[in-house]
Formats: structure tokens, C-alpha cells, sequence
């Protein structure tokens, strides 16, 4: 099934803590969640600070649904929810496809945050779902109002959150599931293919071969239920156990039953990724009958007891299918990991030996922070793990200006064309601090991060012509423009004398003083072998 997703930033997955326009990860993108549970065929036209076109959109005729979601940024321009309705027609009208073929989502409203301070805007876009389903009725297209899925914004009161855009693609996949002749989701028995996942199963059954291994990691149970022979790989689901109480505990630190009331800053984020009990991020080996396989592909799904949520229902009944089927207590927490694994040399029809080899992907651990940092100045930094300390020689400190050329893509020049109207311009924070400095000893390429503690400034849109466009009102005429940090990987040379350098976030005026952050990227276990079936042998 061929399906096209058309829409602005929301569709296109845009990342509001970026600075360039970047988007979430495609397991954080509500699109990409659609393609992975239904195994359609989804292609993403999502386009950042797209308003309603005033012409036609060029869509394949081979196209089976057109999923449209767009009003917001007509709404921030400054149109009323019937304006934007009647654009809408105007465009559905345009699309040369039957309209049984056109499912029309109306945008989850806005709420007050740095992009939205007026409340007629967020007025309107709460009036806007109920245009658009009566809209729907008259003209004979699928509806669904987004408003209802209690979608997690921001803190500009616009984009989607990555928890947020998860609960949006499960949200209208359970709409499409109970759609009349839409219901191919539905799994009929439990099977595994190489190129599927937990909620699709796309290719021809693996043989499924029992397993039943289960092990320590550093404390945390691991279990291997089965694995899985398919004709162009194996697949391996690996379960990680969680305790329930400390699920709830986590819950409550973070105050997590009512995050849409909390914006956390970057640290607080990768803190609570670090500290999530159902946190995997493994980067996981196997060997069959001595021949190393090629990680292909892989993906997760998490089970969080009901007694963890205070009521919330969080169940989701392909995480409940696999705990059946594995019999795995439903008391405890679980993360179910799927990796597909190519054959090195042709199918193999039958193991002998299966080793596996885990390790952890590394995090940024914070070790210093560093406030105006001068010439000469010497800032030991301990490693938080190693327990080696390294000096870190400051050497100077530099404003820089940015070409603003280089910010200026292709979604800035698409965007122009999109508008129908006036065409827009962007403008960019240009200035940073540039900080040099020199490390001792030696270390690892990639191993030590200084950056940016603070987001820099917001880009702003104003339309041609005009001048002297505020930043807060400016910013609030488009959905999907760029903000946040920006994080500079930086590494100790091959010399003592190698002198290196990072880069602040952007900034409007040339930044006074730079807060930085200094910290390491770590591997918080050491790798683990496990000999699944047989004994290890030669890897060839």
C-alpha cells in the first residue's frame, strides 16, 4: 500500500532543540512509526514552515491514501480557523484523487510557549478540528481530529515532542486499523521475518528455534527467548528486565505522568535518557557456525507495568503479544529488542553455534562546567571512570561570524515558493565563540565533548520588505524553523601540542560570555559474551 504524508514540520519530524532545521530520529518520527507498524509503503513530504498550497499538489496517481495535516502555520500568519478551513477545501479540491482515498487530520492546537504568546492564535487552532470534521462530512473525506490524542508539545508551544510524536503514530494507527477495508495491520498469527517488525510482518516466516538463555549484564537480567532462521538472515529477540519499582521511581523524579506541564533542558533530557530503567542502546554482534553476521537492522518495544502508571494506560498490544507468546512476567518492566542479522556466506539451515557479543553505545557524561574561561587558565577534568585526570589548557577565546550564506537550504528557498503569497526570508544568528585550548595527555578521537551549556538564539522569519521584525513575533510566523544548541565533537590529537578548538551555539549579537560544559562520552558497561547455543569457535 502506497501511502503519502503531507504536511509541515510536524510531518517532517523537525527536532525544536536543533539549530539547522535537524529532525528527531526516524523511531521518534510519527511518520516513520506508521511505515514501521503497517509495513506500507509511507513517504514523507513533511516540509518545514509549510502553510496550505494555493496550487495543486503533484501526487502519484498510484497513490492509495493521502494523509494531509496542515494549518498551523497559517494559523501563526495570522488567519482565522474559516480562513484556514477554506483554504484547505480549496487545496483538497485540487488533489486528483477520489476522496475515499484522502484522510484529513486536523493539527493538535497550539498551546503558550516561546513561539505562541497570543491567544487568539491559540483560539483559533483550537476551533480549526471542528472546521475541518464538518469540512470532512460535506465533502466526503476521512477525518480524524489530532486534538484528541493529547499530544505532548514543546516548550514553543508548537512542534511535537518525541514523546509526543509516539503517541501520535500509535494514535492513528489504531485509527487505520478500524477503518473499513483498512484493517491489514491486523497480525494473524505470530510470525517473524527478517525485513518486518513487531507490528508488521513483512516476508516469509523464520523457523523459530527456542533458546531459553538468559544472563547478567552489570547487574541487569537479559533473556534470549528464540531466534529466528530466515532465508536472507537471522533474527534475535533480546529482553531486558526492569524492576517495577524502579519504573516508578523514575516516573516520579521526573514527574513524568504530567511531562506536558514540564520543559526540561538538554541536560536534564540526556540525564533522563541515562538514567531509564528500560534504556537499552546496544550495539549488538553475532556469530553462526564461526561466520560473523552483519547487523542490518533492528527495533524495540517497551512494556511498563499498569501499576507503575498511576492510572495512565500506556499498554501497547504488541508489547502484550510478545510477552505472551515468550511468557514473560507481565509484572515486571521489559524492552524487547529485535536485530536482523544478513548471512556472511548464503543461508544457513542449520546452527551449530551461535555467540553473541554486546556492548553499550557511549553517552556524554558531564564532567566540568567552564564560565568565562581565560587564557592560560588550566581546568583538571577528572574521567568518570578511568579515574585518570587530564589538564585542559585554555589558549584563547574568539568572536566569530558565520557566513549567513551557509544557513541559507533548500527548505528556506521550497518554503518561499510554498508561502503562495508574500515570499518569506530567515534570518540567522550568526556570531559564536570560538574556544582553543590544548589537552593532556593524549586521548581517543571522539572521547571528550566541550560545547555550548546554553540553546543561542532563535532564527526568525519577517516577510520581504519588512523590518526590524522582532524575534518573538517573527518566530511565531512559521512552524519548523531552526533553535538550540549546537554540540561540537572535539578529540585529542596525536600530539601533546595539537591545539583544538569548539563552537559555541549561534547567536544574534556576539556572545559576552560562553557557559561551557566539558564531559566525556562513556561506556557505562564493559562488553559481555555469551555463547547462545554450543560453544564459541573461531570467528571467521
Amino acid at each position: 500500500m502506497k501511502v503519502i504524508c503531507y504536511g509541515d514540520s510536524n510531518t517532517y519530524g523537525y527536532d525544536p532543540r536543533s539549530y539547522l532545521g535537524d529532525r528527531y530520529t526516524p523511531k521518534n518520527r510519527w511518520v516513520d512509526i506508521v511505515a514501521d507498524k503497517t509495513g506500507w509503503q509511507v513517504e514523507n513530504r513533511g516540509l518545514n514552515g509549510r502553510r496550505i498550497p494555493m496550487g495543486e499538489a503533484a501526487l502519484p496517481q498510484d497513490t492509495d491514501l493521502v494523509i494531509l495535516m496542515l494549518g498551523t502555520n497559517d494559523l501563526l500568519a495570522g488567519m482565522s480557523h474559516e480562513a484556514v478551513t477554506e483554504k484547505m477545501e480549496r487545496f483538497i479540491g485540487s488533489i486528483h484523487l477520489p476522496h475515499d482515498k484522502i484522510l484529513l487530520i486536523a493539527p493538535p492546537p497550539m498551546e503558550s510557549g516561546t513561539w505562541v504568546d497570543d491567544t487568539e492564535i491559540i483560539r483559533n487552532s483550537q476551533k480549526l478540528g471542528k472546521d475541518y470534521e464538518t469540512l470532512a462530512r460535506r465533502i466526503g473525506v476521512m477525518f480524524v481530529d489530532g486534538g484528541a490524542w493529547n499530544i505532548v508539545l514543546a516548550f514553543d508551544g508548537v512542534h511535537f515532542t518525541e514523546a509526543g510524536h509516539r503517541i501520535f503514530g500509535e494514535q492513528l494507527c489504531r485509527f487505520l486499523k478500524n477503518q473499513k477495508g483498512r484493517n491489514g495491520m491486523e497480525p494473524d498469527l505470530w510470525k517473524v521475518t527478517f525485513d518486518g517488525s513487531f507490528w508488521k510482518a513483512k516476508g516469509d516466516a523464520g523457523r523459530e528455534i527456542p533458546v531459553k538463555k538468559n544472563f547478567s549484564w552489570e547487574g541487569e537480567f537479559w533473556y534470549i527467548p528464540a531466534v529466528y532462521l530466515c532465508r536472507e538472515g537471522l533474527v534475535m529477540d533480546l529482553c531486558k528486565r526492569a524492576d517495577p519499582e524502579d519504573i516508578t521511581d523514575y516516573i516520579q523524579r521526573w514527574n513524568l505522568i504530567h511531562e506536558q506541564e514540564h520543559s526540561y533542558s538538554r541536560q536534564e533530557q540526556e540525564q533522563m535518557e541515562r538514567e531509564h530503567p528500560l534504556r537499552t542502546d546496544i550495539l549488538p554482534k553475532v556469530t553462526v557456525n564461526g561466520k560473523m553476521l552483519k547487523n542490518d537492522h533492528g527495533c524495540g518495544i517497551s512494556w511498563i507495568p499498569s501499576q507503575c502508571l498511576q492510572g495512565m494506560e500506556a499498554k501497547e498490544a504488541e508489547a502484550e503479544r510478545v510477552l505472551d507468546h515468550y511468557g514473560l512476567d507481565p509484572l515486571w518492566g521489559w524492552t524487547i529488542c529485535r536485530h536482523s542479522f544478513s548471512w556472511a556466506f548464503g543461508p544457513v539451515e542449520e546452527i551449530e553455534t551461535l555467540h553473541l557479543s554486546m556492548e553499550c553505545t557511549p553517552v556524554f557524561v558531564p564532567t566540568a562546567s567552564i564560565e568565562n574561561p581565560q587564557e592560560g587558565q588550566v581546568i583538571l577534568l577528572l574521567h568518570p571512570t578511568t579515574g585518570h585526570v587530564y589538564s585542559l589548557t585554555i589558549r584563547g577565546r574568539d568572536i566569530k561570524k558565520l557566513d549567513e550564506n551557509i544557513l541559507k537550504d533548500e527548505d528556506e528557498r521550497t518554503f518561499n515558493k510554498e508561502v503562495g503569497t508574500v515570499p518569506a526570508a530567515i534570518n540567522y544568528p550568526t556570531y559564536y565563540e570560538m574556544l582553543s585550548y590544548m589537552v593532556e595527555p593524549e586521548m581517543d578521537g571522539g572521547e571528550l565533548i566541550i560545547r555550548d551549556m546554553e540553546d543561542g538564539d532563535r532564527p526568525v522569519i519577517r516577510s520581504a520588505g519588512q523590518d526590524g521584525a522582532s524575534p518573538s513575533a517573527a518566530s511565531a510566523a512559521v512552524i519548523g524553523g531552526a533553535d538550540g544548541p549546537t554540540s561540537v565533537f572535539v578529540s585529542a590529537g596525536k600530539k601533546k601540542s595539537d591545539v583544538h578548538t569548539s563552537c559555541s551555539s549561534l547567536y544574534f549579537q556576539p556572545p559576552e560570555m560562553v557557559r561551557w560544559m566539558a564531559g566525556f562520552m562513556i561506556r557505562e558497561k564493559d562488553r559481555i559474551e555469551i555463547s547462545v547455543i554450543g560453544r564459541k569457535v573461531q570467528e571467521i
